[in-house]
């Protein structure tokens, strides 16, 4: 199994969600977990609550990616996640926005589960048949900290020893475990997290969210790639790997084909870099390399760390 994470400077606009069905492809008979942030800047906006802006953003996107007026409708309405069932919550995306009652983590998280319900109806228009669970009940952490706007990981809860719930691209609910889901493609949302409860199981009553703070999807796909066992995480960015300094800013940055993890961390660590040397540090203890490569690209060998 591999894990492909997108983040949202990969999926800003319909013409970058476009090369995802291209990219599945090239993986094709092999089981993928795809880890997506929140489209474009939809968190910032959340953040600032400008929700007619986020709005007309998702429906001008989902105008370019070719959804009818009944799909966007049906899309919009939908229950946006199962870990909302049984709450206060159990709304649909716009009266969820509209709720006077979303504390913090709860409002922003929403990007991410919108952006992988939209991603997972695309894909179903290219005959690419997925399903998608929710990682809040699996990544737990521990309290929110509203200083840092953040919460530490703490443990997950395996995929075979609990049942979880999954939504198809009809929008039903299918409690199953994860082996007794056929499909090869499986859609999670990055950064996304619930703190810990004494039981080690799946709960959706009473769960309260958290996050692993801004930049927190790759440690999301690092802590899936344990979960998983999954031979390789592909980090998807907006540059050819990882450079000696910003290739964006310094013309003469130098581009590493490959790293050690220390090596790696090192760099992330005295760079202004694209990954953060927490999702390094994490993959190194479990011996899962990284290849980081650039979405407009694909071509480019990346970086390979190991």
């Amino acid at each position: 199994m591999k894990i492909l994470k997108f983040g949202g400077g990969c999926l800003k606009s319909s013409e970058e969600i476009k090369k995802i069905p291209k990219i599945i492809d090239s993986f094709k008979g092999e089981k993928i977990l795809l880890v997506l942030s929140a489209f474009g800047k939809l968190t910032n906006m959340l953040e600032q609550k400008k929700y007619d802006e986020i709005y007309q953003f998702l429906s001008s996107l989902m105008n370019d990616l070719g959804f009818s007026t009944e799909q966007k409708e049906k899309l919009i309405q939908m229950p946006i996640a199962p870990s909302f069932e049984g709450q206060c919550f159990n709304l649909n995306f716009i009266q969820f926005l509209k709720s006077n009652e979303l504390d913090y983590p709860t409002r922003i998280c929403v990007g991410e589960y919108i952006s992988c319900i939209i991603i997972q109806h695309f894909l179903s228009k290219h005959s690419i048949d997925s399903i998608i669970f929710d990682a809040a009940l699996s990544i737990k952490t521990h309290k929110w900290n509203l200083n840092s706007q953040s919460a530490k990981f703490d443990y997950c809860i395996k995929p075979n020893k609990s049942t979880f719930s999954f939504y198809n691209s009809n929008g039903f609910k299918e409690k199953k475990m994860f082996s007794e889901i056929s499909k090869n493609i499986f859609i999670t949302q990055g950064f996304i997290a619930s703190e810990s409860s004494t039981l080690d199981v799946i709960k959706t009553s009473n769960l309260k969210r958290s996050t692993l703070g801004r930049e927190g999807s790759d440690y999301s796909a690092a802590i899936f790639g344990k979960m998983f066992n999954v031979d390789q995480i592909i980090l998807f960015k907006d540059v050819d790997g990882v450079y000696d300094s910003d290739p964006k800013k310094n013309s003469h940055a130098k581009l590493y084909k490959e790293l050690s993890y220390q090596d790696a961390i090192n760099i992330c660590d005295n760079t202004a870099t694209i990954i953060h040397p927490n999702t390094i540090r994490y993959l190194m203890k479990f011996n899962i390399p990284i290849l980081v490569k650039n979405y407009n690209n694909m071509k480019s060998s990346g970086t390979y760390i190991f």
